[in-house]
This record gives structure tokens, C-alpha cells and sequence, in this order.
């Protein structure tokens, strides 16, 4: 913002002065609000410095794994590939140590990929976020050709060992990296769809899982990718609640800053959505019918929850539908595990399968297939 001044010099003579005042440092008349980057703002990335680097060849080694840790994201990628371990361990086959192994091994070196090639994108918006900026990118601990070679190396190791189990795990790995790099990454800088997008990435590992397993993609394998995709939504829009202004500073278009008063209605709509997930589980032959009632309880928490904030919108309440849903998606696997049916097959698993199951329970003298009632 410029300000003209005009000083009067004796009888004739002005002097003309252009003051250059920064609004963002004045103390009368700024806000709170975050301003996001502009490309003025954006300054090169310096080499990485090595005066407070190791020596050692341990010291080296602590290092760098701290370092590839960070690019992995490790935490967030533990808990994606434990869905990926309860899609194998739920698809309709004898379990296999190494078809194990190779699925965890390579659907974890997949994911270390793509959240690598994420914070590459993403280091200068990283940069201007509390949240992100003590990353590993933003901080120059490493560069961006050292993060660029770590993610092209297990993006392929990881895609390419998936193929020793058969073609579709590999392939929906593959696909799952580009729709989160390609795709999602960019989308969070230009439109809150991403969220959706995002859902679609969280669902895919679990199928990848089941797919090694039995080669294919029944029915059961939608439902786990479903309530993945479902479960996302209410996580992250009460998470974006209470992190609005560091996704503002960050340049991100999450829908908390372009149209906050949705975020309730999207909550309450895919908490609702995970309810008949138990059913259609148990439906399907992948489950007993006791996952269709336990299911409930967890489902139905998270809907009051989500009807409290549609009510009344506050950070109490978002923080409470967060917490809740870090406790509620291994709630959900570990009842979904516990009430596998013990004699599945993969022609159960099938829609044509759950159709019947769900006409059976209108005929009292027919016995639902597969022993689901079990």
C-alpha cells in the first residue's frame, strides 16, 4: 500500500514523498487473518548444508534414515499400510508368508514414493505452514535431487516387486501413486475436490491387499475400499477445522477455507454413509452377522458426533470427531477381522452373492449361504 504525503515548502514549492507501508506489520490496521505466498515470496532452495552433518558411517546412517523417514511421512504410512495388511487378511484365500511380505513390502515402498514426490511439490507451501515447516524439504536437511532419487527408487522397486504377486496388485499400486502425485497433490492448490480425490487414494490400499490375495476385486474388496474412502471424509474435515489458517498460509484450497459452511453437512453425510457398511459386509459373506450389529457402535458414535457439530460449530466438538475417528478405523478393521466368516470364499464375495444373502432374510425356511449367521 503506498501513501502520498505532500510537505509545503515555503510559499510555491511542494515536495512530493511515497511512503511504502507494510500493512501486514501495522498495528492499526491489520487483521489476523494469514495472507498465502505470493510468487514474490517463493525464494530459491538453497544447497543443503554439511557443517551439521555426521561424520560417522553410524552417525551417517541415523541420519539419513531420520531423513528418509521424513520424506515417508512414517507415522501416516504405518497406519495406510495396516489397511493394506487388512485387506489381505480378509480376502477369501490361505494365507501365504510370502505373498505377505511382498504385498506389505512393496505396498510400503509405493507409499514412501509417493508421499516423497508430494513434499517435493509441496516444499514451498510446506514452508509457510506451522505444521510442515520443520520437514526435512523446507529445512534444507536434504535436497530435492537427493528426495527425487529416494522417490523414483522405491516407486519402482515397490510397483515392480508387486508384480511378482500377479498384475492387478501391481497396477493398482501404480495407479494409486500417480492419482496421488499427479492428481490429488496439485488439486490441493487450486480446488477443495482434492478431499474427495484424497479418499479415493485411502480407499485403493486395502484393495491392494485383497488383490494379492485372490487376484481380483469381489465385493469385499469394495467394501473395505469404501469405508476407507467414507472414514476420510469426517477424519479429515474435522482436522481442516481446526487447521484452517496454516492451510490458508500454505496456498492449499481445502473446503474449510472456500466454503466453510458445507463442512458440517459433509461430516454428518459420509458418518451416515458408513452405517449399512457392517450390513453389507456380513451380507456379502465376508463377515458374520455380529459385524453388522458391532459395527453400529462405532458408526453411530461418530454420527452423534457429527449431528452435535451440525448444531454447533466449534473446535471442542471437531477436535472430538478427530480424536474419535484415530481411535475408530482400527475399531472398525479389528471387529471386521474378529467376525470374518471362517468359511470364505471368493465366490461369495460377490454382488450377485449379497443379493441373495439379502433376499434370504425375507424367506424364514432358507439358510443364508456360506454360514453368516455364524
Amino acid at each position: 500500500m503506498i501513501i502520498t504525503n505532500s510537505m509545503k515548502i515555503g510559499t510555491s514549492k511542494y515536495i512530493r514523498r511515497e511512503t511504502v507501508v507494510n500493512i501486514s506489520k501495522s498495528s492499526e490496521h491489520t487483521t489476523n487473518k494469514p495472507v498465502a505466498p505470493s510468487i514474490d515470496d517463493i525464494k530459491p532452495l538453497q544447497p543443503e548444508s554439511t557443517e551439521n552433518r555426521p561424520n560417522t558411517l553410524s552417525g551417517k546412517f541415523k541420519y539419513y534414515l531420520e531423513g528418509y523417514k521424513s520424506l515417508s511421512k512414517a507415522k501416516l504410512s504405518s497406519l495406510v499400510l495396516a489397511t493394506t495388511m487388512v485387506g489381505y487378511g480378509m480376502a477369501p484365500c490361505s494365507f501365504d508368508l510370502a505373498t505377505f511380505l511382498i504385498v506389505t513390502g512393496g505396498t510400503w515402498l509405493t507409499i514412501c514414493s509417493a508421499n516423497s514426490i508430494n513434499q517435493i511439490i509441496e516444499v514451498t507451501n510446506d514452508s509457510q505452514m506451522n505444521r510442515t515447516k520443520k520437514r526435512w524439504l523446507p529445512t534444507k536437511k536434504l535436497t530435492i535431487n537427493h528426495a527425487k532419487t529416494f522417490a523414483v527408487v522405491t516407486g519402482a522397486t515397490g510397483v515392480g516387486s508387486l508384480l511378482l504377486i500377479n498384475p492387478l496388485t501391481s497396477a493398482l499400486a501404480f495407479s494409486n501413486l500417480v492419482l496421488y502425485t499427479a492428481v490429488y497433490t496439485p488439486l490441493k492448490q487450486r480446488q477443495p475436490v482434492n478431499t474427495w480425490i484424497g479418499a479415493i487414494v485411502g480407499a485403493i490400499p486395502p484393495m491392494i491387499g485383497w488383490a494379492a490375495g485372490t487376484g481380483g476385486a469381489e465385493l469385499g474388496s469394495w467394501v473395505i475400499g469404501a469405508m476407507l474412502a467414507f472414514w476420510q471424509m469426517p477424519h479429515f474435515m474435522a482436522l481442516s477445522y481446526s487447521l484452517k489458517d496454516d492451510y490458508h498460509r500454505g496456498g492449499f484450497k481445502m473446503l474449510i477455507n472456500t466454503h466453510p459452511e458445507r463442512v458440517p453437512g459433509v461430516i454428518l453425510r459420509y458418518s451416515l454413509a458408513m452405517i449399512p457398511l457392517g450390513l453389507i459386509a456380513s451380507l456379502s459373506g465376508m463377515t458374520t452377522w455380529m459385524y453388522a450389529l458391532d459395527s453400529l457402535v462405532p458408526t453411530g458414535y461418530l454420527t452423534y458426533l457429527a449431528l452435535k457439530f451440525k448444531k454447533q460449530q466449534d473446535k471442542q466438538t471437531a477436535r472430538s470427531i478427530f480424536k474419535f475417528s484415530l481411535l475408530m478405523l482400527p475399531m472398525m478393521m479389528g471387529l471386521m477381522y474378529l467376525h470374518k466368516n471362517p468359511e470364505p470364499s471368493i465366490s461369495s464375495a460377490t454382488f450377485k452373492q449379497a443379493k441373495e444373502n439379502l433376499f434370504d432374510l425375507f424367506e424364514p425356511n432358507k439358510q443364508i449361504s456360506n454360514k453368516t449367521l455364524a
